[in-house]
């Protein structure tokens, strides 16, 4: 989870006072990645041809798997150890994600994506805190 609501961080910028739900705009960058085997994950576009998504769901280093319903091949470009993961697709994305203002500690996040399988979820939190080495510890809701 803790992956998940980082990637979200590069769509949107804490605001502590967002009068609406920026559903939208992080469905637009989100895709939905499901694997030959069954497997279902999330990631975002942030380069035409270049995902960022959770280094757990990736079990090799190429292969070939739908997103958003297309079919698609990768190959791992950079895994940092964190659970995060970059790869590079066959199929072309559109929207792609921005990059926003450093979270702050009580800054508003929200995520969408495809946690255990299930279908377009829509999560919110607050920053509790960030520790020395970057991770965020986020108090998170489902929406």
């Amino acid at each position: 989870m803790r992956a998940l609501l980082a990637l979200t961080l590069l769509l949107v910028s804490g605001c502590s006072g967002c009068a609406s739900i920026p559903h939208e705009s992080l469905k637009a960058a989100s895709v939905r990645i499901e694997f030959d085997t069954g497997g279902i994950c999330s990631a975002t576009s942030i380069a035409p041809y270049a995902l960022l998504s959770a280094a757990h769901c990736f079990k090799a280093d190429a292969g070939s798997f739908k997103v958003n319903g297309e079919d698609s091949a990768y190959v791992v470009l950079s895994n940092d150890g964190k659970d995060h993961v970059l790869v590079r697709v066959t199929t072309r994305q559109e929207t792609l994600a921005s990059v926003g203002d450093s979270p702050r500690q009580g800054a508003v996040v929200w995520s969408y994506g495809n946690p255990i399988g299930i279908a377009d979820v829509l999560r919110f939190g607050r920053i509790a805190g960030i520790a020395k080495d970057g991770t965020l510890y986020v108090d998170a809701n489902q929406y």
